[in-house]
């Protein structure tokens, strides 16, 4: 009998498990992207504006333990947490309401694997999922009054029944969303260029490189990566045609009608060459594609704009953000300039050394005029000079490559020593 009413907890231990390790061993790379497309502060101020929408406490709730996602093993398991117990309030409002024990916690099993597949869309917030939760939660709290089991004076029953009734309308205002998600399988796709582009994030490369080397046929966006570790280790020109499809990202014109992605790509491209006017609007353009316009990860790279700008102003408004957070507060503490004005930070200080030192005025961003102001303002910048040259390759621009080599190259490091560049000169 024990043995026969264990079973069906071994099931639901065994489904979270696989849950558990699917989204841990193949699905991780989503959890940052989430946690980073967000931004949850810890002062009252910023809970208070929870108020103003649907399923406040499901939001605040879901965005407080989404940011948890930042440390490595916390967002598998918090996700499996969640899921295990909603299935779980499932079968005990279905026990409450009489169904037998197997089919309620069959059902309760069914109901952890579809809302595992809510969360294969990278878009979809920990808050409506726990808005099913809390509204789970609800149905049985109304479903088992005390009433039922304990005899009341009549007026004692009447008065229950009376706060049971008003009790579902606060509960709605609590966690009921009108959009739950939907279901979908899992896009590996998305997963994949998650995957680069967190292991280039978090300063991987070496890891990220193998990955791309690895796919049969890289995407443009694991390109673009590639090519931008190998350009900041001074190896672009012996690498430029490794990986196909070339993409540098130097041809992408941003405009109404870009994407995130490329939006966020070209930030990184611009914060890579020094241009720190241009990774400061590219973060600006992120956030307003973030939910809510807010995103913990472009608040962060405000911060590093301005601090290698010598904007100590602006930065600190956006280190004062970060200051209550609980993932980037010590990260915000540890990168406040000195006193006299220095960097703590020798990434960000090695930044300062190519960014443009005075105020320019550019009718457009097309990257050919980032990339000459930017020698214009420091001729030592190799990684803006090597992609001007790459970027005349790859258009297949010879007449202005040769104008850039003798403009730009020649004058800093003499005639020229890498393969490529030696040979398209001399030709």
């Amino acid at each position: 009998m024990k043995a026969n009413r264990i079973v069906p907890y071994i099931a639901v231990l065994i489904t979270a498990l696989g849950i558990w390790s699917f989204f841990q061993f193949a699905y991780e790379y989503s959890f940052y992207y989430k946690e980073q497309n967000q931004l949850f502060l810890m002062s009252a101020d910023y809970l208070a504006t929870y108020f103003d929408r649907k399923a406040w406490a499901a939001n605040m709730a879901g965005d407080f333990l989404t940011q948890m996602y930042y440390y490595t093993y916390a967002g598998a398991a918090i996700l499996t947490v969640v899921i295990t117990v909603t299935g779980l309030m499932l079968t005990c409002l279905l026990r409450k309401i009489g169904l037998m024990r197997p089919l309620a916690f069959a059902a309760g099993i069914t109901m952890m694997l579809l809302t595992a597949a809510l969360n294969f869309d990278v878009e979809y917030r920990l808050g409506q999922l726990l808005s099913i939760t809390g509204m789970l939660l609800t149905m049985i709290i109304i479903a088992t009054p005390k009433w039922r089991y304990i005899r009341y004076s009549q007026g004692t029953a009447k008065i229950a029944a009376l706060l049971s009734i008003a009790f579902m309308p606060l509960c709605v205002w609590m966690f009921w969303q009108p959009n739950l998600g939907r279901l979908q399988k899992p896009d590996m796709d998305v997963e994949k260029y998650l995957e680069i582009e967190s292991l280039y994030y978090f300063g991987r490369h070496d890891e990220m490189l193998a990955k791309v080397r690895e796919m049969p046929n890289p995407t443009n966006e694991a390109a673009f990566y590639y090519y931008l570790v190998m350009a900041q280790r001074r190896q672009l020109p012996e690498v430029i045609n490794k990986v196909k499809p070339v993409n540098l990202g130097t041809l992408y014109e941003i405009g109404p009608k870009s994407t995130p992605v490329e939006i966020k790509m070209v930030g990184e491209l611009y914060y890579a060459l020094g241009d720190m006017t241009l990774a400061e609007r590219e973060a600006l353009l992120a956030c307003v594609f973030a939910p809510d316009n807010r995103n913990v990860r472009m608040v962060k790279r405000l911060a590093e704009a301005n601090l290698v700008a010598g904007d100590y102003p602006a930065a600190m408004k956006y280190l004062r953000i970060l200051d209550n957070t609980l993932a980037y507060s010590r990260w915000a503490k540890a990168n406040r300039p000195t006193r006299d004005g220095k960097l703590r930070s020798m990434s960000l200080t090695s930044k300062r050394e190519y960014a443009i030192k005075n105020d320019t005025l550019r009718a457009n961003a097309n990257c050919r005029d980032v990339l000459t102001t930017l020698l214009a303002a420091n001729p030592h910048n190799r990684v803006a000079l090597d992609y001007l040259l790459c970027t005349d390759y790859i258009v297949g621009a010879r007449d202005m490559f040769m104008e850039d080599m003798k403009k730009y190259y020649i004058p800093v490091y003499g005639q020229p020593t890498e393969p490529m560049y030696r040979e398209l000169f001399k030709n």
